[in-house]
């Protein structure tokens, strides 16, 4: 997506622009942490600080958007690509499924698509609003994730559970690539910039 046009390819069939699937990689799981840190969790933070769930993974649509916020773009322009995806997820899913009606939802209700957006953005700018128990609840599931994806790792590839001497290792790893705490988010690069002229 170069133009604003909503596809699922890496190539937009409207302008032709091309994305390399690693650039693209990276772009998503930036926008899926900004969604699953920067939202998800800090509407549980303010809800029940006290209970920690295992939140779903956002889906492309939201990353699409989340995408833009990191690379920040206009809130008119977030808008008219919220428009552009409620209408595509209307009109390509006749199901009623609890995803999609979450997705509609934010997408459809201007208080919660801006709610979303001011979060994003936050989160993009590394919770600095945030009250301390709220960020550090979110970086305790910040934690939490990257143990569990490290002990997943480990068994998909060992085929063994981890042992107190890796769950060591997992943390130097955290400590070395700042894992365990929400920073700002700058120079994110996305394609959904509109094309140059």
């Amino acid at each position: 997506m170069n133009c604003g046009h909503i596809t699922e390819s890496l190539t937009c069939p409207n302008c032709y622009h091309i994305m390399s699937e690693d650039e693209y990689n990276k772009v998503i799981e930036k926008a899926q942490k900004s969604i699953r840190y920067g939202y998800y969790y800090r509407k549980e933070a303010e809800e029940n600080i006290n209970v920690h769930y295992n939140l779903l993974s956002p889906t492309n649509y939201l990353e699409w958007i989340a995408t833009a916020v990191l690379a920040g773009v206009s809130y008119d322009l977030l808008k008219y690509l919220a428009i552009k995806i409620y209408n595509h997820i209307k009109a390509k899913f006749t199901s009623n499924e609890k995803s999609y009606s979450m997705i509609l939802d934010i997408l459809n209700d201007e208080r919660k698509f801006q709610e979303f957006v001011k979060y994003l953005q936050e989160y993009k700018d590394g919770l600095v609003t945030l009250d301390e128990s709220k960020k550090k609840y979110i970086e305790e599931e910040l934690r939490a994730d990257f143990m569990g994806e490290k002990a997943h790792e480990l068994y998909q590839k060992e085929k063994r559970v981890p042992n107190a001497q890796d769950f060591l290792s997992f943390l130097e790893e955290a400590k070395e690539k700042n894992a365990f705490s929400v920073k700002p988010q700058n120079n994110i690069k996305a394609f959904l910039l509109l094309k140059e002229e």
